[in-house]
Formats: structure tokens, sequence, C-alpha cells
């Protein structure tokens, strides 16, 4: 698990897999229904 660590800090071919991005678009709903 890379935890809440900035995708702007792991390679390309680990921000674009699809595993990642589901992540992604998991932890920013979670980031709005925080806010």
């Amino acid at each position: 698990m890379l935890g809440l660590k900035p995708f702007s800090t792991l390679p390309p071919h680990i921000s674009f897999h699809p595993h990642a991005m589901q992540h992604t678009i998991m932890a920013c709903y979670h980031i709005v229904s925080c806010i």
C-alpha cells in the first residue's frame, strides 16, 4: 500500500495503473465527503 502518498511522487506507470486510479477516485470521494 502506498497510503496517502501524493501521486506526484509516483512513477507514471503507477499513477496510471487502473487500481491506483480507482484508489485515487475513492480517496477523492472520501475527501469531498469530509468537506
